[in-house]
């Protein structure tokens, strides 16, 4: 899961067949997130650590995420993280490394 904070835009598609999409370049931050992470983990944007930072959420640096520009120039780069767990819980193991 990639998870970023941003304005989107959403909305119904369709006439026969109703959908509901976000899109968005923070869509696209988000989708790169996740890409850049590994299968059955929690991945957020830097932007997004600074708004729990605050919590007892533990997480772990874990890629530099290279995002698109829409003008075809040099992509901006990102720092990713890794949601650990809850300092609060119990420990839990993992088979993500």
């Amino acid at each position: 899961i990639g998870v970023h904070v941003g304005r989107v835009v959403a909305g119904v598609i369709g006439t026969s067949r109703f959908r509901y999409d976000v899109w968005g370049s923070d869509v696209l931050t988000a989708m790169s997130v996740e890409a850049a992470g590994v299968p059955g983990a929690i991945c957020v944007s830097e932007k997004v650590l600074k708004h729990v930072a605050d919590t007892e959420l533990n997480f772990v640096r874990h890629a530099t995420v290279a995002l698109k520009t829409r003008d075809g120039s040099v992509p901006k780069e990102i720092e990713s993280y890794r949601l650990l767990g809850d300092s609060r819980a119990a420990p839990v193991t993992t088979s993500i490394e």
